[in-house]
């Protein structure tokens, strides 16, 4: 919208609220001033930059008004096409542009620093912002908004992003921001295990937006819902803050008498424990090089990460709302007949050390498990074929020599 100053005599644009004036990019003086700006917090050590609202950078030069979608509906923002204001193409030589100043950086140091991009944005723009220089172009595709959870939806957006994305780049993901809900006040604490765990075990970036690790939920406000501040102890505040002169400037949830990091951290099946076994996961050599297998039983999703001549880990989750059974080894090929569980939510009441049963395997609702091969035998093959590479040709060889 455009307010007048009266100061200067002029209007002036913004996109948000009228205390956030939009920058004319169309200056040169801006990128100059910009540029200024981020030397200053590069020579303090930065490792990079994350630019918020990527979108909303540029206007088109002839500031056109846009066409309303409906026009004898109300004049507000969500009522038009944004064909003029949003996604114009000089965004991409802007990030080049700021990619170019990081690498002047990398030349002296041989330290590379990335750029992280935030647009809500179609797959073919975010995608161009790879190629333009940045290296994690915020995922947003899995954010479960207001919809529900849903195990097809989320294997679609997976596969999409990971099989159209350019060669060599870096998959991520985000669950909960600043902007939208979070996981237990839209669906249940439940649920946050399992959402943790799929951010966790995907390959790539895990985006992880503070207290999703111990479960926080919004405050009840109109905005600013999800910014309450951290929940760190039971003491005044939440140990945000030591004190009524240091107050914060947005209430703190009432849970955080329960729900905080002091108490989870001693509690071993709380969800920062949960999150923290995920997490160790990540330093496997099965989740930093290997491959990613997606498997869908009805609501129960299931991902498999596979390395030749290493274990493999399975995440087995349950979207529903109801208990589900599922035979694995009905989709998933090679398997075992017996896995052993390696971690489980608190709502899976599965332990480490439990052995599954691939043949018939019932899971709580919101529950998940991760679930390997690492300690399996040819005893717990079951009825399911299961050759690996190396015994295969050990088997060639053996064969060969017989007829020498």
């Amino acid at each position: 919208m455009w307010i007048w100053h009266e100061t200067r005599k002029q209007f002036y644009l913004c996109q948000f609220c009228g205390n956030l004036p939009d920058l004319n990019f169309r200056n040169e003086k801006v990128h100059i001033e910009m540029k200024k700006i981020l030397r200053y917090w590069l020579d303090k050590g930065m490792d990079g930059i994350r630019i918020d609202a990527l979108k909303h950078i540029y206007e088109s030069e002839q500031l056109q008004d846009e066409p309303m979608i409906n026009p004898a509906g109300p004049v507000k923002h969500w009522n038009f096409y944004h064909y003029y204001t949003v996604d114009q193409d000089e965004v991409y030589d802007l990030i080049k542009e700021w990619h170019q100043l990081l690498n002047e950086y990398k030349q002296k140091d041989n330290f590379t620093r990335i750029i992280m991009t935030e647009s809500y944005s179609p797959n073919d723009i975010l995608f161009n912002y790879y190629s333009s220089g940045t290296e994690i172009p915020t995922n947003f595709k899995l954010m479960p908004y207001n919809q529900l959870l849903n195990s097809t939806i989320t294997d679609i957006e997976i596969r999409k992003w990971i099989t159209e994305m350019p060669e060599n780049a870096t998959y991520n993901v985000v669950l909960q921001n600043h902007d939208n809900k979070r996981i237990c006040t839209l669906y249940g604490c439940e649920f946050i295990d399992t959402m943790n765990a799929l951010s966790l075990f995907l390959p790539g970036v895990a985006i992880v937006y503070y207290g999703g690790e111990i479960g926080m939920e919004d405050i009840p406000v109109e905005i600013n819902y999800a910014r309450a501040p951290m929940q760190w102890s039971n003491t005044t505040y939440a140990g945000f803050t030591d004190g009524d002169k240091n107050k914060p400037w947005i209430d703190v949830h009432p849970s955080y008498v329960t729900r905080n990091v002091e108490d989870e951290y001693n509690d071993p099946k709380s969800n920062l424990n949960f999150f923290k076994s995920v997490s160790k996961l990540r330093h496997t050599d099965t989740l930093k090089k290997g491959g990613l297998a997606t498997y869908i039983f009805d609501q129960v999703y299931v991902l498999t990460r596979y390395l030749p001549r290493n274990e493999n880990y399975t995440l087995i989750m349950n979207m529903g709302s109801r208990s589900q059974t599922v035979c694995l080894a009905d989709q998933i090929p090679r398997l075992y007949g017996s896995l052993t569980v390696v971690i489980g939510s608190e709502n899976s009441n599965f332990n480490p050390g439990n052995i599954i049963s691939t043949d018939s395997l019932t899971l709580n609702p919101g529950a998940s498990i991760i679930v390997t091969d690492k300690y399996a035998t040819a005893n717990s093959s079951s009825s399911h074929l299961y050759v690996t590479l190396e015994v295969l040709l050990l088997c060639l060889f053996i064969v060969k020599s017989c007829n020498l």
